[in-house]
């Protein structure tokens, strides 16, 4: 080839696989901004996407369980379950440790 691109490996700001890997990315910003500057992106949300919303709790608490750590506005729904209509935050997922109590951790073992 006769091109001005080195092929090296370690190169990683100068090689064509570089370029070639990043144009994707380049070209994905280039669209969002044009469709940023033509007001077409819609408000994060999971309207219409059919995936119900729901109440976050925070880092490793309470997800689930019955008895008495129950929400208000579910008494008397809480089984031995994460709680209807809450979810952990991103990575995490609601875990059982026992009937009263689950928690979210870590989806992957630490």
């Amino acid at each position: 080839q006769q091109d001005a691109f080195p092929d090296i490996r370690n190169d990683y700001q100068r090689s064509e696989v570089a370029l070639d890997f990043n144009a994707g990315f380049t070209a994905a910003a280039a669209g969002l901004t044009s469709f940023a500057k033509a007001k077409k992106l819609s408000a994060c949300g999971n309207k219409g996407t059919g995936v119900a919303a729901c109440k976050k709790v925070g880092d490793y608490t309470q997800c689930g369980g019955e008895g008495s750590t129950c929400p208000p506005e579910l008494k008397g729904t809480c089984k031995d379950a994460p709680w209807k209509g809450y979810c952990c935050p991103a990575g995490q997922t609601c875990q059982r440790n026992n009937q009263y109590f689950w928690i979210c951790k870590a989806a992957v073992p630490q």
